[in-house]
C-alpha cells in the first residue's frame, strides 16, 4: 500500500523490513498525526539524535514538532509487562517491560538534560488526544513551560482543561 508519505530509508534497513513510519503508525500516533496535518504544524516522524542509543541502536521520539518539543504516545506496554505472542515466556515478557520503561528514562533525561520538552501521551488518553494535542500546542505557543521538562498529559473530557504531571 502506497499512502505517498516520501522518506528516507537505507538500502540495509529496505532489505530487513523497514517501511513507511506513517503506515506502521499506531492508532494514537496517527490520531497526532491528523491532527499536525489538519492544523498544518510542521512535525517529523520517528526523530532521533546523535548519541540517543540503547543496546547500540538509535532511540527515537515519536514527534518532533515544529522544530521545538517532542511527543511520545506511549502505548499499553510503557505501562505494563505485555504478552506480544503465545511463545513468549514469562521472563521474557519482564524483560521486555523492564527495557521499555528503561529506554522511557534515556529518552526523558536526553530531553532534560538538552532543555527540550517532552510530553508524553498514555494509550489511557486515546479519546481525549485532540484536546490534548491542541493543549500542547497552545502552551508551547505561550512558552510557559519550562525548557526540558517531561509531562504527562491527561485529557479531561470537557474539552476545555488538559491536566500535566512533571515525570
Amino acid at each position: 500500500k502506497d499512502c505517498g508519505y516520501e522518506y528516507y530509508v537505507s538500502p540495509n534497513k529496505f532489505i530487513s523490513g523497514r517501511r513507511c513510519p506513517k503506515c506502521k503508525a499506531t492508532v494514537g500516533e496517527k490520531k497526532v498525526i491528523r491532527i499536525m496535518n489538519k492544523l498544518k504544524i510542521p512535525y517529523v516522524k520517528e526523530k532521533s539524535y546523535i548519541g540517543l542509543l540503547y543496546d547500540k541502536a538509535a532511540l527515537r521520539f515519536d514527534f518532533f514538532v515544529n522544530n521545538s518539543f517532542l511527543i511520545e504516545y506511549d502505548g499499553i506496554q510503557h505501562f505494563k509487562p505485555i504478552r506480544w505472542n503465545k511463545k513468549m515466556s514469562d521472563e521474557e515478557v519482564n524483560e521486555l517491560f523492564v527495557k521499555t520503561q528503561y529506554r522511557d528514562i534515556i529518552k526523558n533525561e536526553f530531553c532534560r538534560d538538552n532543555k527540550m520538552n517532552l510530553y508524553r501521551i498514555a494509550y489511557t488518553e486515546l479519546e481525549f488526544i485532540d484536546e490534548i494535542v491542541l493543549d500542547i500546542i497552545e502552551k508551547e505557543r505561550s512558552t510557559t513551560i519550562p525548557k526540558g521538562s517531561t509531562l504527562q498529559a491527561y485529557g479531561s473530557g470537557n474539552g476545555e482543561s488538559v491536566k500535566y504531571t512533571m515525570i
